[in-house]
């Protein structure tokens, strides 16, 4: 069961290769084989060596003459990481396994028991690394000695080894320290010194022969005190010295060092006394810090701090005239400002302020700023301390202010925070503009507006008075006619009450439609203030249409409308929108007037997905691209008898409402006018 490696298989093979490997005294002088006695082996049988070879620490095993393993003890088998019993059978040893220290591969010649076996002579103390089954890397010291038989012939070798594997770890992990350690003393900027017990030079890092421009080799052996210290400072450095060398010291010593080119440094230095074997100081290690520029800068630090003193007197005294500045400014400025804290109190009041409020500061200063809004109408920006609120507070709103003589006044408020160097002390800054009158003004414009949109609709009823006047006509001479023949039909045949009944009904039928032609003019006429309500859209468009049938028909024009079902209602004053809607229809009429073929006028309705459209299409002239821009002015018309406010003033209902008003020539002639309403006024459709 013993592990061979390649060796003949042959006796007679075998013979020779062991021939081969005795010494020559052991073969006759012809070369041939001497006749012999089978050679008594001294070695005991395999299970009694191994026996007794289990008892020794290091690991023993024993080598025929062949080369082949015969028996190794458990220690081998331990430091190679086999199981118990099976060096033989396996490849531990083998070369591929088996490095020299400079990590060369073992030849198999180069092993001791081989070596042993070859020469006869004993082989100490070969270091060889084996790597195990595991991949890991022994270190061993082996021996090899050759055994004989009594006829002192070489039976075979035996190799002894001995586990080094943890003093070779330990002698790389002190490599590596030292190569440490000289790293960091060669690179380190420090100074480190070793000095014997007279205070001499006894070792000096680079760094520190670089700072102090001293080579180790030009003061080794000298005084430290009489090279690196003037006079003045030399008995202060001999005292530390001592009391660091009786093991006195116990904090660090800064003193000014002479360097080699005659300037000083300042150095603060450390002190460690190195024990021998016999626990006795054999020197001390001193590590020195240059603190020249910390000393520099101590001193500018000083100069600086004086400097400093001198200049916060004189900045004390410019920001109090800052401050006298910015409150001069803050008074005179026409904007109110008012600062509080995050509780709403007021700690700033400018005279703005105090002339809109009609109070003092003195009497508003620690009062709550919400205190000066009118009942109902809370300060918005206050809102956000409320219990329940969320944390926002507007950036911009508008509050009625309350003057201290009753009066209302309405501010424009802009608020804005700020955080001093305590994160904690937050106050808020609100700059607002009195914009009661001009809220005043814009309500006469809207007021002026109004009056334009009315005088423009008396303008449109007044040109369609001659046309409305005939339309009125016929259902007045119909009532006329119809009264005229019950009566006579009931003076000639007074039976005939079913025919009387006819006619009156036919008459009043008439007067219920002048009735409807009156109402739908006042209506439109009518001035008052908006009305924004839900409105279908259709229903605009139908009255727009029912309006103005009499003048369609009398232009011979015919009306088409092209809406999509299902369209939603809007949010609009639908008097207004139906005043833009005749003022197009208007146009378009009179656009088509001089044409010669057929007069169409098309409505479309269409929904987007921020805004619903309405687009009036004609047939008639056609839009002068250069007068396009100019449509919308107010007073300006392309009617000899025209009053130039139609489109003007439809212009400002359809951005009063958010939308836009546009006009566009169409490819195959005539005139597109489209407008829209945003998205913010559609609502649910109507039923």
């Amino acid at each position: 069961g013993n592990r061979t490696m390649a060796r003949p298989a042959n006796e007679e093979r075998t013979r020779k290769s062991i021939s081969k490997r005795l010494p020559s005294e052991s073969r006759s002088s012809s070369g041939s084989e001497k006749p012999r006695a089978p050679a008594r082996s001294s070695v005991a049988p395999d299970h009694e060596w191994r026996f007794g070879s289990d008892a020794l620490r290091q690991g023993v095993v024993f080598v025929d003459v062949e080369g082949n393993i015969r028996s190794g003890n458990r220690s081998l088998e331990r430091a190679l990481g086999l199981i118990e019993g099976k060096l033989g059978d396996s490849d531990a040893l083998a070369p591929q396994r088996v490095i020299h220290p400079d990590g060369k591969p073992f030849r198999y010649d180069e092993q001791p028991a081989i070596v042993a076996l070859r020469t006869g002579r004993t082989v100490s103390d070969v270091e060889m690394g084996v790597r195990d089954d595991k991949g890991q890397m022994r270190w061993l010291v082996a021996t090899g000695q050759p055994v004989r038989d009594e006829d002192a012939r070489i039976i075979g070798a035996v190799s002894s080894f001995v586990d080094i594997t943890y003093r070779k770890e330990m002698e790389l992990l002190l490599r590596q320290q030292r190569d440490f350690a000289n790293l960091l003393l060669e690179t380190a900027p420090i100074i480190v010194m070793v000095l014997d017990a007279a205070g001499r030079v006894d070792y000096m890092n680079p760094w520190g022969e670089q700072r102090m421009g001293f080579r180790l080799a030009d003061i080794k052996g000298k005084s430290w005190l009489k090279i690196f210290f003037s006079e003045t400072e030399r008995a202060g450095a001999q005292k530390w010295f001592n009391a660091a060398w009786a093991g006195e010291s116990t904090c660090s010593f800064l003193a000014p060092l002479l360097v080699r080119d005659g300037t000083e440094r300042h150095v603060e230095w450390l002190d460690s006394l190195l024990p021998d074997d016999d626990a006795k100081s054999s020197g001390m290690l001193i590590i020195g810090r240059d603190v020249t520029a910390n000393v520099a800068a101590e001193r500018s630090l000083h100069e600086h701090q004086a400097l400093l003193e001198r200049r916060v007197a004189e900045k004390t005294g410019e920001w109090m005239n800052e401050r006298k500045f910015i409150e001069a400014t803050l008074d005179s400025a026409a904007t109110l400002i008012v600062v509080t804290d995050p509780n709403g109190r007021i700690v700033r009041f400018n005279r703005a302020c105090e002339a809109v409020s009609g109070r003092s500061f003195s009497t508003v200063n620690g009062r709550d700023i919400s205190e000066f809004s009118p009942p109902g109408n809370s300060f918005p920006a206050l809102d956000a301390r409320m219990p329940g609120r969320s944390n926002f507070s507007p950036e911009q709103f508008e509050c009625e202010w309350l003057r201290s003589d009753g009066a209302r006044r309405l501010i424009a408020w802009r608020r804005a925070e700020f955080t001093t160097d305590q994160e904690s002390d937050r106050f808020f800054v609100y700059t607002g503009t009195d914009i009661t009158d001009l809220r005043a003004l814009e309500q006469r414009e809207r007021e002026r507006h109004d009056a334009l949109a009315h005088a423009s609709r008396v303008a449109a009823v007044g040109e369609l008075a001659s046309i409305l006047a005939h339309e009125l006509t016929q259902p007045l001479m119909a009532v006329e006619h119809f009264n005229h023949a019950a009566i006579a039909l009931l003076e000639a045949a007074p039976e005939s009450r079913g025919q009387v009944l006819e006619m009156l009904q036919n008459a009043d039928e008439q007067i219920r439609r002048c009735g409807d032609v009156i109402q739908q003019l006042r209506r439109f006429v009518r001035r008052g203030a908006p009305n924004k309500q839900l409105t279908d859209l259709m229903t605009m468009v139908a009255n727009s249409i029912k309006l103005l049938q009499p003048l369609l028909t009398d232009r011979a024009v015919e009306i088409r409308t092209e809406c999509l079902v299902g369209l939603p209602a809007v949010n609009v004053d639908a008097v207004q929108i139906e005043q833009v809607l005749v003022n197009l229809i208007r146009n378009g009429v009179d656009a088509m007037q001089e044409s010669r073929g057929p007069r169409l006028l098309t409505i479309e309705c269409s929904a987007h997905s921020d805004c619903v459209e309405i687009a009036v299409h004609d047939n008639g002239i056609g839009l002068d691209p250069s007068r396009a821009t100019k449509l919308f002015d107010l007073y300006e018309t392309t009617k000899k008898d025209g009053m130039g406010l139609g489109l003007a003033v439809s212009r400002s209902i359809i951005r009063a409402h958010g939308g836009q008003l546009q006009a566009e020539p169409r490819a195959q002639g005539g005139t597109t006018f489209r407008f829209s309403l945003p998205a913010t006024c559609m609502c649910a459709s109507s039923p």
